[in-house]
């Protein structure tokens, strides 16, 4: 239904007073042009629409409601702007995820995680290769052995400096080589996690 607007009554003081209209005089001319100003300001706020059953319902409440709308729409796409337009394939991430630890999160602007997952990562790993543990390489023997290889091709990129520059493919006799080997082991474990994590995320499973 249009909104019917309450329009100004025109005064006939000849009419409805029986007296002489007033002089315009500025003054009078300055006061009445503010009238209708304030008029005009107020008069959205006045006018009512009726519905079919009969109701009144202030127009203020419409507009109220028209300019909440209206700014849920700007935060959603002040908030897809942030995200950026660019999205990655849940597949590109669990790639991503896994040579770099952290870094499917950080494609998707989880950088706080990103960054955490890293450093916790990488710098068990590095702990792992400071205490002289072993890196697996590809075998076909013990069934711990080749468990042990999973693990450590789970660290990635890590792993894959490893076998370039020769990490950890010495066997040392030390106390301390069988626990760097078992945190390799794991921060291999964990970076499989991690990116799992990124492709769920991706696929929207987890928040």
């Amino acid at each position: 239904v249009e909104p019917k607007r309450h329009r100004k009554p025109a005064i006939s003081y000849q009419r409805d007073y029986g007296l002489r209209p007033p002089d315009r005089t500025p003054t009078l001319q300055t006061a009445e042009s503010a009238l209708a100003k304030r008029y005009a300001r107020q008069t959205p706020s006045l006018f009512q629409l009726r519905s079919a059953d009969g109701q009144m319902h202030s127009s203020k409440l419409v507009y109220s409601l028209e300019m909440s709308t209206t700014k849920a729409n700007m935060k959603e796409s002040a908030a897809q702007s942030k995200t950026g337009p660019k999205q990655f394939s849940a597949g590109v991430i669990l790639l991503a995820g896994w040579l770099v630890p952290g870094f499917g999160h950080w494609m998707q602007g989880r950088w706080i995680r990103a960054v955490l997952l890293f450093i916790s990562i990488t710098c068990m790993f590095a702990l792992g290769l400071a205490m002289q543990g072993m890196v697996y390489a590809p075998n076909t023997g013990d069934v711990l052995d080749m468990l042990g290889f999973v693990g450590d091709l789970g660290n990635g990129g890590l792993y894959i400096l490893s076998a370039v520059f020769g990490w950890g493919h010495t066997v040392v006799q030390v106390v301390t080589a069988d626990y760097g080997t078992k945190f390799i082991v794991v921060a291999g474990l964990l970076n499989f996690i991690s990116a799992v994590d990124a492709h769920s995320l991706r696929l929207g499973r987890k928040r």
